[in-house]
């Protein structure tokens, strides 16, 4: 009798994701009568997969004289479908996603294009990669589709060199299933032995988990298929930066209901300079309050970042190095232009002036 308890195939589950990728989402699940989850998905080489329809159709590949399970036949969710891809060894996601029209098996969170799981383009175009267990243990990992084109990806394997300062290593981007869009990108020995250097602690990470603070770097280089690399760890500005930035992309996704508190007195930390730590709960609160338009200036803002939202910046009234407050009651969303001028116009202090009385949750500390 069939049954989801008998699925212990790890190469079936594959088998399914694969058929996915060859079919297109909608067309694999038409033809094992399922629909689209919007809620539990399996995770697999940087892409999000129709979890319940992806087991029942593996079943079906275990056990060809049974079939595949159909949607009836079993329950999804936590206690079901997302036990059993743990126990197969997979990575079970939960949350609000929708298609990227653009792609035909994968998925894609919504409202930022260019950020997928592991991976984030940076506003300057280089290519961040968070490491994550895979990376050490099998030197390598994969690449989400949004990227092919920063690697400049086609039909065929590609050797790239990563540059490392004045050190050359070499590297492959390769198709791990020719008839199926996924494309792992391999490094030598050489360079996995640069990444365990310099990242000690990646045997903390635990299988199939990553790290905030270990990021490899890409940046394109005048040459083909030559790559400048960079390693950022905990102790780095920019790593902290790249943090919080994403923080506060995931909080602008799902606007706070709640005024946030903010911090009166901020976290200094020092590295290898003192650096203020500030809220991005406080900071996203600014974007999403201020409608994308100026607070200073009243216009709109200026241009569009390549993550789909308007750009503004947050500044602080009475500055934090002052000892200004990191709270959305000193605090306001600003062009560049504008921002640049409360810094050093000379008209700076009647805008300050204006601002506070024309912005009511403004407090003048």
């Amino acid at each position: 009798m069939a049954s989801l308890a008998k699925l212990t195939s790890r190469e079936a589950v594959e088998r399914a994701i694969n058929e996915a990728e060859t079919l297109g989402r909608d067309a694999f699940l038409s033809k094992y009568g399922f629909g689209r989850t919007r809620e539990f998905f399996l995770q697999f080489e940087g892409n999000l997969y129709d979890s319940k329809a992806i087991v029942g159709a593996a079943y079906g590949y275990q056990f060809p004289t049974e079939g595949p399970l159909k949607h009836s036949d079993f329950s999804g969710g936590e206690k079901t479908v997302q036990r059993k891809l743990e126990e197969l060894g997979f990575e079970f996601t939960i949350g609000s996603l929708a298609v990227d029209k653009k792609r035909t098996g994968p998925l894609a969170p919504d409202g930022n294009g260019m950020e997928k799981f592991s991976w984030k383009t940076l506003d300057d175009g280089r290519l961040v990669k968070e490491l994550d267990f895979s990376s050490f243990n099998h030197r390598g990992s994969g690449v989400p589709q949004d990227f092919y084109s920063f690697f400049e990806i086609g039909d065929e394997n590609i050797p790239i060199t990563l540059l490392k300062g004045k050190t050359k290593y070499k590297a492959d981007l390769n198709w791990t299933r020719p008839e199926s869009p996924v494309v792992r990108i391999i490094w030598k020995e050489k360079f996995s032995s640069a990444l365990t250097k310099e990242f000690p602690e990646w045997k903390n990470i635990k299988p199939r988990n990553r790290s905030l603070n270990m990021k490899l770097v890409f940046k394109k280089t005048s040459e083909t298929n030559v790559f400048d690399v960079d390693f950022l760890d905990e102790n780095s500005t920019e790593n902290e930066k790249i943090n919080f930035e994403g923080t506060v992309a995931t909080k602008l996704k799902t606007p706070p209901k709640k005024k946030p508190k903010g911090s009166k007195k901020p976290i200094k930390k020092t590295q290898s300079s003192e650096q203020i730590v500030r809220d991005p709960e406080v900071h996203a609160w600014i974007l999403n309050n201020s409608k994308w338009v100026c607070e200073c200036c009243n216009k709109t803002a200026p241009f569009s970042k390549t993550d789909g939202y308007k750009y503004l910046e947050v500044h602080h009234v009475k500055r934090l190095a002052d000892g200004g407050s990191d709270t959305i009651t000193n605090a306001i969303a600003v062009c560049p232009n504008c921002h640049r001028e409360l810094h050093y116009g000379e008209n700076r202090d009647n805008l300050v002036n204006s601002l506070y009385k024309k912005t009511k949750r403004l407090i003048r500390e």
